[in-house]
């Protein structure tokens, strides 16, 4: 079961992360984040000749060509079979990548194909809370932490802690639907956007004949707001078959960092992740959750540390 999960949650993932290298405002505003190294709690200077993990890369690039920027030395990307590689290699060289400083790597996280403390930075972004189970997330947080070297950091991206209305109840339920009604599931694994916007277009039109307080033109703006990456939200909410990041709560993620011998644990601060589709509206609720009640409501907090391995 656990190996079957894995799997297809691997090809899932391919398929979808396609979409990078072809849509380079998609690939840029990734890249943006993942080039900053405030998001990591660290400073420029610690990248410089660093030898880097991305352990669960994927086929997306951005981080590879961000950490490369950032001043590595090398960058090892890991993930499953072999798929990803030509995908990810010709990405790479269309970004104007020096793939001589990267890595293309078939191995699981939960046992690294590395000898121990051989890298500086160990990364896991958005892999651990959809392992088969904690059992399986544990393994994993050990073994980036084995292969970091005393000095270097690790930063993973965990689960949630006190999960709001969207995490508990409304993605869930949109999970469910997705397992058991047929025409949402074919619509969203076809990936078609023609398919949303034909729709889409022809309720602006009825919407603007029964009511004119609106023009059409600013009714097709708003609906033109669910695009390529909406979908690709839906497919990443709803497609993959195990999703434990409730599971991975702060106290699960302390405890478990403490007993690998974490030193300095940080959490970054929230990034204002600029978007081109619907969510936009959305975002602003992310980084004011200790702030704003409504955003409180709708939102957990979403669980990223970064640690050092220190004797």
């Amino acid at each position: 079961m656990s190996k079957n999960i894995i799997k297809k949650t691997r090809k899932i993932y391919f398929d979808q992360h396609k979409t990078f290298f072809k849509h380079n405002e998609l690939f840029n505003r990734f890249y943006k984040y993942a080039v900053n190294p405030d998001n990591y709690c660290l400073k420029k200077s610690f990248f410089k000749n660093a030898k880097v993990l991305d352990a669960g890369c994927g086929n997306t690039g951005y981080f590879a060509k961000a950490m490369i920027d950032l001043g590595a030395k090398h960058v090892y990307c890991l993930d499953l079979g072999n798929k990803w590689k030509s995908e990810l290699r010709k990405g790479l060289k269309k970004k104007r990548v020096p793939i001589s400083k990267i890595s293309f790597i078939s191995g699981s996280i939960t046992k690294i194909p590395f000898k121990s403390e051989m890298m500086d930075f160990t990364a896991c972004n958005g892999v651990l809370y959809h392992l088969p189970n904690k059992r399986a997330s544990s393994k994993a947080l050990k073994e980036l932490f084995r292969v970091t070297k005393y000095g270097g950091s690790t930063f993973v991206y965990l689960g949630f802690e006190k999960p709001g209305l969207i995490e508990k109840y409304i993605l869930p339920a949109l999970r469910k639907a997705y397992r058991e009604e047929k025409n949402f599931k074919d619509l969203i694994d076809s990936g078609n956007i023609n398919l949303w916007q034909k729709n889409l277009k022809s309720l602006a039109q009825i919407f603007s004949k029964e009511d004119n307080f609106y023009p059409i033109n600013s009714i097709k703006k708003f609906f033109n707001l669910i695009n390529l990456e909406t979908l690709m939200f839906f497919q990443d909410a709803l497609q993959v078959p195990m999703q434990q990041a409730e599971k991975l709560d702060k106290k699960y993620s302390i405890s478990i960092l403490k007993k690998i011998g974490a030193k300095n644990i940080r959490t970054p601060k929230d990034h204002y992740f600029e978007r081109t589709d619907i969510r936009r509206f959305l975002t602003p609720l992310h980084v004011t959750k200790k702030k704003n009640l409504i955003s409180k409501i709708l939102y957990g907090e979403h669980l990223k540390f970064t640690f050092d391995k220190r004797k």
